[in-house]
Order: structure tokens, then sequence, then C-alpha cells
């Protein structure tokens, strides 16, 4: 019997049966659209990916947990070279001219949030003005009556390690795990709670599939601070927020973290949390080790190299059959790219894996 692409998502997510895994399109880098353009691609957003290849739809519904309002958009000086802009979220960053913002590093140099007295002066605009933050949302809603699956998320801000991160900068924060904690819990339980009462509100509206954090709190050799300080700091607000989620009938429970997130799955799953991507192969991720290791308590997305997708057609081809066909007999993953399709992969390349693994998929 044909699913549709709901019945399908919760389905696969856990461990029943289905008539084919998912299929979803990749992300995708804005340079990537441009190179593909002149390379006869008819569109240039994700949604026209879905109808070109027939996939699986999917919606986000968007939580706004930064500042409310929002700093004011501005390019403070530019040159030749670089624009400096300060952003919506107040970090003051250098970009290189000519260059689309997701296409390279963005370099801050100032951040919202230097003090004790900062973060107090600026919490009501951080903890509150709930409505308008709902209204950002544009009616959750017309989600309602749906065949499709919808995820609640943030603005990369749905988390505590890595939105606090974007307020204080990498060295603030993780000084202040030493020096204040008492702030630094403070501002992880005025998330909770905002993520709490934000969630509450879009429930009354519609009910979601699978609720997902974002950290980015890893790199290549490991996370960005010890198991220790995520037990102490992390799991308690985490597990707030789960047991709320849980007490909803929400426990499809993902967090995105790019890097080599070893150490921290164990503390995630402790937490609550049971999903994870996009497991970043340069990291050192192993999709196909990883379910050897946690079996089924363990949901997975992503996981396939983004690099083969650039050197050609049986690298794509043995990327795609050295874990996809394992992974999807006994359920609980959806393969993608373990990041946004970068500007080197032709779209020959690109529709040639969307092809195959579509056939992969299909025939198991």
């Amino acid at each position: 019997m044909r699913m549709n692409a709901r019945e399908r998502f919760v389905n696969c997510m856990h461990f029943q049966s289905v008539d084919r895994v998912p299929y979803w399109v990749p992300v995708f880098w804005t340079e990537t659209f441009e190179r593909w353009a002149r390379e006869g691609h008819p569109g240039k957003r994700e949604e026209t990916e879905e109808e070109l290849f027939d996939c699986d739809r999917k919606a986000h519904i968007r939580l706004w947990l930064n500042f409310i309002p929002p700093f004011e958009e501005r390019v403070l000086r530019e040159d030749e070279e670089y624009v400096t802009i300060q952003s919506k979220k107040g970090i003051v960053e250098k970009l290189r001219r000519g260059i689309p913002d997701d296409s390279q590093m963005h370099l801050p140099l100032r951040y919202p949030i230097e003090s004790r007295e900062d973060y107090l002066r600026c919490r009501s605009r951080l903890t509150g003005n709930l409505e308008a933050r709902l209204a950002l949302l544009k009616n959750p809603g017309r989600h309602r009556d749906r065949d499709y699956t919808v995820s609640l998320r943030g603005s990369l801000d749905c988390g505590f390690y890595g939105p606090l991160r974007d307020l204080l900068g990498f060295e603030r924060l993780n000084c202040l795990f030493y020096e204040d904690p008492a702030l630094v819990e403070m501002m992880m339980d005025d998330r909770a709670e905002l993520i709490i009462q934000m969630t509450e509100k879009v429930l009354e509206q519609t009910k979601i599939d699978w609720f997902c954090f974002w950290e980015d709190m890893a790199y290549r050799n490991g996370p960005l601070i010890s198991p220790e300080l995520f037990r102490r700091f992390m799991a308690p607000r985490y597990r707030r927020i789960t047991d709320f989620l849980h007490r909803r009938g929400i426990d499809l429970i993902f967090v995105d973290s790019d890097g080599d997130i070893s150490l921290l799955i164990p503390l995630w799953l402790e937490s609550g949390v049971i999903g994870m991507w996009p497991f970043e192969v340069q990291a050192g991720m192993d999709v196909v080790k990883l379910r050897k290791e946690y079996g089924r308590d363990l949901l997975m997305i992503g996981g396939i190299d983004k690099r083969a997708l650039a050197r050609g057609k049986k690298e794509i081809e043995a990327e795609i059959l050295a874990k996809v066909p394992l992974l999807i007999s006994d359920g609980g993953y959806i393969p993608r790219p373990d990041h946004s399709i970068p500007p080197d992969v032709s779209y020959d390349n690109y529709r040639y894996f969307m092809e195959f693994l579509r056939n992969i998929l299909e025939t198991g």
C-alpha cells in the first residue's frame, strides 16, 4: 500500500514497515544553485527539487528564540575586499565582498553579550515578547490537515551551547562555565522556559511529528566542551524539554550538530534526544558503525559523504551502496548528504546521485 510522506516518515522513525524509506532533497549552497543554473538546472529553491525528483515533502515551523525586537541589520563599514555588518542577532561580523553568505565563514568581531550586566539588560528581549515571536510563525495552523511531515525547530537558536556561543562568543562562553556558572545556568534556564512556552503555543494550533534542537558544538576532533560540563549544565535543561515533549505525545526528538559527536551521543540519549544528524564523514562519523554500536536506540539522518558527489558516478554508487541498503533494511534511518551540497558538485553528478539513491530506496 502506498504511503504518504507523513506516514512514511513516522513509520520509518519507529522502525515500522514502510513502502519505502523517505526520499529527501539535500540542502545547497547559493553558489551551487548558481553553478547548476549555468548547467541547465531549471529552478533555484529546495521546493523545486522536491517537484523535480518527486521527493517526500516536509515542512519546518521555525521558532525565533533570539532578540525581540531583533537588531537592525546594517552595514557598518566596507572596502574593496570586505563588508562589516551587524546581523539581526546582534553579531558584528566581517564578510568577503561578492561571496554569498552561506558560502563563506563569517568572521565575528563583536558579540551582543559581553558581561553579566549586558545579559540582564537584554534579558527581556531574549525571554519575552511572546506574541511578537508567535506572529513570525505565520499561522502554524495551516499545517493541521496534512499528508507531509512537520518539524518544530529554531532558526539556528533552539539549543543551549550553540545559541549561547552566538550571544557571547566561543571563548567567553567557555570561560563562563568556570567564572560565572550561575549566569550560564540562568541563560540556559531562560532558553528552556522560552522553548517550552513557544512550543505550547504552536501545539495549540497544530500537531508536529518531530522536534529539533541545534547545537553545532563539535569539530573534527570532538566536542567543544567536556562531557562533565554537558551533564552539569545542558542535560537538565534538555531533560526538562524532552519530558515536556513526551507529555505532549512527541517522542521523535533530534539534534543537529556538525563535527565528531561520538562523546556526545550517549549524553543526548540520556537526555531524551533519540535522533541526530548530519553525521559529518570528514569528522570521522560512520553511520554504519554507529548503527552497530547503538542499534535501535539511535535514529539517524545523513551520513552520506558529500565529497563523493564531486568525485564522480562510480564514487557516488560506492558511497551509497556501502551504507544505504544495510541501514534502510532495519529502519530508523534516512539517507542524506552529511552537509550542504557545495559548488564543486556538478548538476549532472547531483542528478545521478538523486536518481541512483531513489532506485536503491525503491528496490532495497
